[in-house]
């Protein structure tokens, strides 16, 4: 699912930025604005995302450890 997210934020930061520069929609303080909260908030998502797969990696760890110690 924060994958999901990060993808939908990407794609409207994306589009922020054509809006902003290309179509001439956005103004260019409002552009960056959108662009930052954005990118900030997927950057986040996946800095938390790559923190639960280090988690479940070592819990995997630890139980076959545990697992190898009880045969």
């Amino acid at each position: 699912m924060k994958k999901t997210g990060i993808i939908f934020l990407f794609f409207i930061s994306l589009m922020a930025a054509l809006m902003t520069w290309q179509m001439n929609i956005l103004s260019n303080f409002g552009g960056i604005c959108i662009i930052g909260f954005c990118f900030g908030a997927a950057m986040l998502m996946w800095l938390d995302v790559l923190d639960v797969n280090e988690a479940i990696q070592r819990s995997v760890k630890k139980d076959d450890k545990r697992t190898k110690a009880e045969h």
